[in-house]
């Protein structure tokens, strides 16, 4: 199957930004394609599902920054510090 996206996504590729304008879904035991466009070249490429990320969009809320979350100091002075939990510690 394949699909043409209207509007095409703005889409961060391993070649550099570009626009995906179509989806090639072969069946549910493959990857599915997108065929894009650089920005810069205009070059066109079929890129894999796992390589193409949505381009970071603050407006949308697409892939904002991790908000500072609060966490216990290590010194157990009951003091808090601005910090970012890793792994669920």
């Amino acid at each position: 199957m394949m699909l043409q996206l209207n509007p095409p996504l703005p889409v961060d590729t391993p070649r550099g930004p570009a626009y995906a304008h179509l989806v090639i879904d072969y069946s549910q035991e493959h990857y599915v394609l997108f065929v894009c466009f650089l920005q810069e070249t205009g070059e066109c490429w079929v890129v894999p599902n796992r390589d193409v990320k949505l381009q970071q969009n603050l407006t949308m809320g697409v892939r904002l920054p991790p908000k500072p979350t609060r966490v216990p100091s290590a010194d157990g002075n009951g003091h808090s510090r601005l910090g970012h939990v890793l792994n669920g510690t």
